[in-house]
């Protein structure tokens, strides 16, 4: 049977305590099992279904002191069939100094939430609100949370066990420090293979992040309190793309971002998320960018750089928008939308499909749906396309 979180901790803990002699090795009987074994293959359901070898009592915590260092945040909204996972994820951590903020965030869902929550109230800070947004619930969270240290967790992802101790590690390791953040995987619930996150690369700087070489993941972030304030927390006035532009802020207000390599966070990916939206995600990255036009002090460089990031987001919204297009029929549209695509991005292959569309609609369509059934891609469904639309 695959280990629970909980197991999976302690057999953690006893290896490291263990002489080298004697540690765990490959070919021991009692194994580490990989995150693999014990995510859910399927659908999740309400915590109190959960298959039995995904529960586990939560641990009481080891943290005996008023004011733990580490506060966890987790913004919930319609996410009840999935928190209970994420707070497994949480209370199997081998790192015992924290605390978990859970801001309800004027959720729908509300019933089904709490009958979730009710094995974890004891555990929890229970932060109950008017739906104000996932930045604002994010700050509230902030403000309610006891801790110098914050870590973001969406209420739909997880975290691999040793999480919090590697990344409150780091930043004791890099006291010039203010946020680190670890690679990823994505995963989804129709059972198919985890995908690896783009890993970033070199240094974490405003140019980086405006260059897509380094992309902060949030639900990884273990930041100092104090540079989240110094930066002004997340933007409410943002519906999407807010965690994007606190980074940008973090920068500019003079905090230092570093990452590593191993992989601690799992990211869902839901169907039918706002996230999922990549039209919807480019459009409020645009917002972001404009803003920073007037809204901080920029070199020469950093703005030109920010120019050419503006017009690659642009360049790609349009391009989601004509490929929805296209799957729905509207050849017109998808060929105007993909022409301008072209024109922002400078793309030679998009100025040949445009001219293939134009010469063989039909055909072209037929051939594009075929090969979007063989990848199983998401882009069929209808629900997704509705979102583009």
């Amino acid at each position: 049977m695959p280990f629970s979180w909980e197991v999976r901790r302690l057999v953690l803990q006893l290896d490291r305590g263990l002489p080298n002699s004697v540690r765990f090795q490959a070919d021991c009987d009692v194994r580490i099992k990989t995150y693999a074994d014990y995510r859910p293959s399927k659908s999740p359901v309400y915590y109190n279904s959960v298959p039995v070898h995904l529960k586990s009592e939560a641990p009481t915590l080891l943290n005996m002191s008023s004011t733990p260092r580490v506060s966890v945040i987790v913004p919930c909204y319609n996410s009840a069939q999935f928190v209970g996972d994420t707070l497994q994820s949480i209370f199997a951590q081998t790192y015992h100094d924290y605390e978990v903020v859970l801001i309800n965030d004027g959720s729908p869902d509300t019933p089904q939430l709490e009958q979730v929550l009710a094995p974890w109230m004891a555990r929890i800070s229970y932060v109950k609100t008017e739906n104000q947004g996932v930045a604002a619930a994010r700050n509230n969270g902030i403000r309610a949370a006891k801790g110098e240290l914050i870590a973001m967790l969406d209420s739909d992802d997880l975290w691999e066990p040793n999480c919090l101790e590697v990344q409150v590690r780091n930043l004791d390791e890099n006291p010039s420090a203010d946020i680190v953040y670890p690679r990823f995987t994505i995963f989804e619930d129709r059972g198919k293979p985890d995908i690896p996150g783009t890993p970033s690369q070199g240094e974490v700087t405003f140019i980086s992040l405006l260059q897509d070489t380094c992309s902060v993941p949030n639900s990884g972030v273990l930041a100092r309190r104090a540079a989240l304030e110094r930066a002004g927390l997340y933007d409410p006035a943002l519906k999407g793309s807010e965690d994007f532009d606190l980074w940008l802020r973090c920068l500019k207000s003079g905090s230092r971002i570093i990452h590593h390599d191993q992989v601690l966070l799992h990211y869902r990916r839901r169907l039918g998320s706002l996230s999922s939206n990549d039209a919807w995600m480019c459009g409020n990255a645009i917002q972001v960018l404009t803003r920073l036009r007037t809204g901080v002090q920029l070199t020469n460089e950093e703005r030109q750089v920010l120019e050419s990031a503006i017009r690659r987001y642009e360049g790609n919204k349009l391009l989601y928008e004509g490929k929805y297009a296209f799957i729905a029929g509207d050849i017109s549209s998808a060929v105007d939308r993909l022409q301008q695509a072209k024109i922002r991005l400078d793309s030679r292959r998009l100025g040949i499909i445009v001219f293939l569309i134009r010469l063989m609609p039909k055909v072209s369509r037929s051939v594009y749906l075929w090969r979007l059934q063989q990848r199983g891609d998401s882009l069929l469904r209808t629900d997704v396309r509705h979102q583009h639309l």
